[in-house]
Parts: structure tokens; C-alpha cells; sequence
């Protein structure tokens, strides 16, 4: 019974941070764009932001074991989200270094969010980790509801209003949190006093490096995917861009309840491996429906394809990942695994993206990320045939 209240309490945790992790997120492109910046600034704004939250994914998965503690940390990271995303939203004008500044710490802290929130889910009891997927599924429901409001906040009060509405919804989520019981660190982890020398033995472990290296390449195309198609909804929709691109975030979050649901069974049938084929396959799929796309609702209807992406990505991610790791580094392991694939590929992705559709335009761009989306199912097959030779 127990088991059972902390993951309701996990559901509804989920559902509202996913509300606000909406109102720094989906509008940030849209809101430079804007302001007259070019896809080259927003792609170094949205690199530099990823390049921080990489190295604050690390720092904090670090601290959460050392201090045997994620909770905490959650509210710490949430408290300065609201501040960040107040003051970027709120200062208008074309001032480069200023909007790289704010972009950089909001995304950074939103990034360290994301991962933070996912290793108290993964910790807090077996029956949370068992069931990750139905507990991120609430997540996606967060993010179907939050995508309209933060369109009707931009429309109706404009930008400056964003951190006013995520510190109502950080008040109602930290209103349910307080019943929720944090991360339960194992015996080992518990006795065991961490040093910064420990988290080098999972750099020493090769098939974590090549899960790692198999996530990073496939969250680079859906980085790439992502960020050149909400390019292409500026070019062709223009002043309605706002509306097409919180509505595709709408509409693809609600592909992805599906299996985020029916994860756990997923996983106990077909295997990881097999999940993880079919994803890297559907992005193929998507990207070059994203490429032939004619108009700005044509991408949003493509971005129904997250029903095989992303949910299966992120279920596989954190399975594959937990596998490749001892017990007393399980944030760690997952944090840095994490601050790589995610963080690693969301820096990536918009430097090489945005000078690509600068150079190129978005179509051509696209093309080159259908090339390249076939190295994350290379790495999958290298990877299934160390696991095979080492038993």
C-alpha cells in the first residue's frame, strides 16, 4: 500500500513539474525569434545552455549521492528555475550577451531539472522504478496541458507573464512533494562515502561508454529534428509560429502517453533492444517527414511519430543505463549518462543546426540528419555483440 502512495504521489509530482518545465522550454525559440536573432544566436544561446546544464547534471547527480539526498536538490534546482526564467522572459530588446546569459542559466537549470526528476522517480522504491514509464507518462500529460496555457499566457499577457505562471504551478507541485518520501539510497550506497575518484570507474566500464555513445548519437537527431523543424514552422507560418510550435509540443506529448504507459510491459516482453531498434528506425521515418513536409501543420501531424521515438527512447535510456552501473553511483551514473546524451546532444544540436539551416536551409539540413540518424543503430549492433561475447 505503501508503494502504491508513493507512486501516486510521483504521478501527480510529475504532472505539475511537467507543467512548468513547459514555460522556460517550449516558447524559448519562438521568444528569440521574436527579438529579431538569427538561427545562428539561438543556436549558441541554446548550446551554451546545455553546455551548462551537462556540467551541472554531473555536479548535482554527484552531490545527490554524496549527500544521499535528491529531493532537496529538486527543490533547490526548481527555486532558481522560477528566478532564471522570470528574469529571461521578462527583459525584452536585442541585447546578444544579456538573452545568452539569462538562456543559459534557465536552460542549464532546466536540463539539471529533467534529470533530477527522473533519478528520484528511479529511487525512491523498486515499485517506482519498476513502473518509470507510467510515472513519466504523467510527465507527458504535464506537458499536453502545459503547452496551450503557455501559449494563452504569451497571447493573452505576453512573455514577460512565463515566470508568474511556472511559480504557481512550482508551488503546487512543491504542495504535493512535501508527502512524498525522497530518494532511498541502498546499503551499500549508505555506508559507502563517496569521492569524486569512484565516478571514474564508470568511464572505466566500456558498454556504459557505448550507451552513452548509442544515446548520444540518438538524441542528436532528435535534437536536430526537433530544433530544424521548429526553424522550418518560423519560415513557413511566420507571426504564427508561436501557436504551431506550443501546438506540435501539445500534440506530441500526447503520442507519447501510450507507451510511456505501457512501458514496463514493453520492456518485460520485446526487451530493450528490440524497443530501442524500433525507435532509432522511426526516426528515420520522421525526420524525413519533417523534410517533405509542405506547410506548418503538415510538421505538427509528423510530430505524431513521437508515439515510437521518444517514449521508447527514454524508457530504454534509463534501463540500459542502470544496468551499466554499481548501486552506490546510481544518480551519478544516471546523471552524467544523462548530462551527456541529453545535455551533450541539446549543445550539440543547436550550433551544428543552426548553422546548417543558415548554409543550407532546412530541407538540406534535414537530409544530412537522415544520414546520420543510421550511427545510433550501428552502435546498437556493437553494442549487442560485446554483451554477447562478455556473457
Amino acid at each position: 500500500m505503501k508503494n502504491k502512495k508513493n507512486m501516486f504521489y510521483m504521478m501527480v509530482i510529475f504532472a505539475f513539474s511537467y507543467i512548468a518545465f513547459t514555460f522556460p522550454y517550449v516558447l524559448m525559440m519562438p521568444y528569440l525569434q521574436s527579438l529579431g536573432y538569427s538561427g545562428s544566436e539561438q543556436g549558441v544561446i541554446i548550446a551554451c545552455g546545455s553546455l551548462a546544464g551537462m556540467v551541472g547534471q554531473m555536479i548535482f547527480g554527484y552531490l545527490c549521492d554524496k549527500y544521499k539526498t535528491v529531493k532537496k536538490f529538486v527543490y533547490l534546482g526548481q527555486c532558481l528555475l522560477v528566478v532564471f526564467t522570470w528574469v529571461f522572459y521578462y527583459i525584452g530588446g536585442h541585447s546578444f550577451f544579456l538573452h545568452l546569459a539569462l538562456g543559459t542559466l534557465t536552460q542549464g537549470v532546466w536540463l539539471i531539472m529533467c534529470g533530477l526528476m527522473d533519478s528520484w522517480a528511479l529511487e525512491v522504491d523498486e515499485t517506482c522504478s519498476q513502473n518509470y514509464g507510467s510515472i513519466r507518462a504523467f510527465g507527458a500529460i504535464g506537458w499536453v496541458i502545459g503547452g496551450p496555457i503557455v501559449s494563452w499566457v504569451a497571447s493573452n499577457y505576453g512573455y514577460k507573464y512565463m515566470g508568474f505562471a511556472l511559480m504557481a504551478f512550482t508551488l503546487l507541485m512543491f504542495a504535493v512533494s512535501y508527502w512524498a518520501p525522497d530518494a532511498q539510497k541502498s546499503e551499500a550506497a549508505q555506508k559507502k562515502e563517496l569521492k569524486f575518484s569512484d565516478v571514474v570507474t564508470l568511464v572505466k566500464n566500456p558498454r556504459y561508454v557505448v550507451v552513452v555513445a548509442i544515446f548520444l548519437c540518438a538524441f542528436l537527431v532528435m535534437n536536430f529534428e526537433n530544433f530544424l523543424a521548429v526553424q522550418k514552422i518560423g519560415v513557413l507560418a511566420g507571426d504564427g509560429s508561436a501557436t504551431y510550435t506550443s501546438l506540435k509540443s501539445s500534440f506530441q506529448a500526447a503520442f507519447e502517453l501510450p507507451f510511456f504507459f505501457m512501458g514496463g510491459m514493453l520492456l518485460k516482453k520485446f526487451g530493450y533492444t528490440k524497443l530501442l531498434y524500433v525507435a532509432l528506425i522511426a526516426y528515420l521515418f520522421r525526420v524525413t517527414g519533417t523534410m517533405l513536409s509542405l506547410n506548418a501543420m503538415q510538421i505538427v501531424y509528423v510530430s505524431a511519430m513521437q508515439l515510437l521515438t521518444f517514449p521508447l527512447l527514454t524508457i530504454t535510456s534509463k534501463t540500459m543505463v542502470d544496468n551499466e552501473i554499481p548501486d552506490y553511483l546510481r544518480s551519478t551514473g544516471q546523471q552524467v549518462a544523462f548530462s551527456v546524451y541529453n545535455a551533450g546532444s541539446a549543445l550539440i544540436a543547436p550550433l551544428i543546426g543552426g548553422a546548417m539551416f543558415d548554409a543550407l536551409g532546412a530541407n538540406k539540413a534535414l537530409m544530412v540528419v537522415l544520414a546520420f540518424a543510421v550511427v545510433p543503430v550501428v552502435l546498437l549492433t556493437i553494442y549487442n555483440k560485446m554483451k554477447k561475447v562478455e556473457g
